[in-house]
């Protein structure tokens, strides 16, 4: 692409102005969400970053607005596929829109008022802070996150044990603004931001060639993931009347027992694999109980319990039943999906000691909260088991999101999922079993690794996004000072 020149700031045509902002549009909506192709994501917000540094108008903003929107829009469409029903598409589209929006306009007036320097590093590190914001203070999570594109390059993903999800996020969003800068001022004169970036992202893919070639250290578990026979139809049936669910009890206690046959030492149902009325409960659990006792096993029964009908109130959970018959926790999803309605749960799930090696859980949604698999590797689990219910719409995104996760913290996961693709993964993201929401056994077993590998992102923490935080704030601050400064001048 011909560089533009300083020159023409200002001066871009209404023709090109929305060629660029719709090129953007396309190259976002392409890049994320289902059928993402991660190439394009290093690129995807250059076109829009280009428009904003060369015009900056109330009428301007206005089509950055509709277009941001309109790629939100494509991009969540991609992952509306039944059961999920189109006003699904709005609780995302609708605030991630917004985001977007405000991330450009910002990134628009530092690349015009402070420089290209400023505005190289600004974008990346105000995308790092909303990202941040979001999954932190809100429940939309971190579905969205430049990051999360990159999800199936297991070498970068590495990446995530030193900073995190926002470390890879800093990373893509920095390709998009160094690309914009080289189109607008010329490579030339940017010469050592291209520089540094390529080196930079060399050095990532060389540090994961080289971690993944460490074999998984501990020892091996054996987990089942188990998939319930009820299926995603029946489910609005099911919440209506528990009772429908009771007809495939069997087949779900047979296709524990059957993981037992297989040698499996830990048992995990996917995320509500049926539900139970509250006065029910008890006596649920305690089949449960009797099958541990009796093939020697630890079962992770993942239910929805109703608590009551008018107000319509429901629980989210697992028991975590142990071979002797006791039971080690009982853990509530503690981030529920907007609008799924359950009561969310306030504590951490517990390590639970299985012979030797420490797990540890959560549910679905939660591990697209870092501060979860934070959560479990700070209290010593080597592996997390995770119920799941997805869609396809979003398989096997949503389970390279977690596996991400547990990169980052360095402990193994197994995500036991309703139809979708159910998996286990070692400490380095390293599959070790999958399953096909398909298939008619509805048993994956596998031997996973337990041993918590130490990464720097686990002794720090999310202190990334705090340090990108104040960069932003400081770099505003100096906008806004600049901007004063030139009106008085005038004046």
């Amino acid at each position: 692409m011909k560089s533009l020149e300083p020159s023409t700031l200002e001066k871009i045509s209404d023709r090109t102005f929305h060629l660029l902002l719709a090129g953007g549009a396309a190259l976002v909506a392409a890049s994320i969400m289902r059928f993402g192709v991660a190439e394009l994501a290093w690129v995807a917000s250059a076109p829009f970053l280009v428009a904003m540094s060369l015009r900056g108008g109330r009428r301007d903003h206005a089509w950055l607005l509709f277009y941001a929107t309109l790629s939100m829009f494509g991009a969540m469409a991609k992952i509306i596929t039944p059961p999920i029903g189109w006003p699904m598409m709005l609780v995302f589209a609708i605030p991630s829109s917004l985001v977007m929006f405000t991330t450009l306009f910002l990134a628009g007036l530092v690349f015009r008022g402070m420089g290209v320097t400023w505005g190289i590093y600004f974008f990346p590190a105000l995308t790092v802070t909303v990202e941040w914001v979001f999954y932190t203070f809100t429940p939309q999570s971190s579905w969205g996150a430049a990051g999360l594109t990159q999800v199936d390059n297991l070498p970068l993903v590495q990446f995530a044990s030193i900073a995190g999800l926002a470390g890879l996020s800093f990373l893509v969003a920095l390709g998009s603004s160094v690309t914009a800068a080289a189109v607008t001022r010329g490579v030339p004169n940017v010469k050592k931001h291209v520089v540094l970036f390529a080196m930079i992202f060399l050095a990532a893919q060389t540090y994961g060639q080289l971690r993944l070639a460490n074999p998984a250290p501990g020892k091996r578990v054996r987990v089942a993931a188990v998939a319930s026979p009820l299926p995603v139809e029946k489910l609005q049936e099911i919440l209506a009347d528990s009772s429908v669910a009771r007809a495939a009890d069997g087949e779900l206690f047979g296709r524990t027992a059957k993981a037992a046959d297989l040698g499996a030492r830990v048992v995990v149902w996917n995320e509500g694999a049926t539900m139970v009325e509250k006065a029910a409960e008890e006596a649920y659990v305690a089949r449960g109980v009797a099958l541990a006792r009796e093939r020697g096993i630890d079962i992770v029964m993942a239910i929805g319990v109703i608590i009551s009908r008018d107000p319509f109130t429901w629980e989210n959970k697992y028991h975590w039943v142990r071979a002797d018959g006791s039971v080690a926790d009982v853990y509530h999803k503690r981030h529920p999906t907007p609008g799924e309605g359950p009561v969310p749960g306030q504590a951490h799930a517990a390590v639970v000691n299985v012979g030797g090696a420490k797990l540890s859980g959560a549910i679905c949604f939660d591990y697209d909260f870092p501060e979860i698999a934070l959560n479990n590797a700070w209290a010593g689990a080597g592996l997390a088991v995770i119920p799941s219910s997805d869609w396809k719409g979003i398989d096997p995104v949503h389970s390279m999101m977690a596996r991400l996760q547990g990169v980052a913290v360095g402990i193994s996961t197994v995500r036991s999922v309703r139809a979708a693709t159910s998996y286990a993964a070692d400490q380095y993201g390293r599959v070790t079993g999958s399953m096909a929401f398909e298939s008619p056994q509805g048993v994956m077993v596998a031997d996973v690794p337990a041993a918590r590998v130490p990464t720097l992102y686990a002794a720090t923490g999310e202190v990334l996004p705090w340090f990108m935080a104040l960069f932003c704030g400081f770099t505003l601050a100096m906008a806004a000072a600049g901007s004063v400064a030139r009106r008085t001048y005038i004046s």
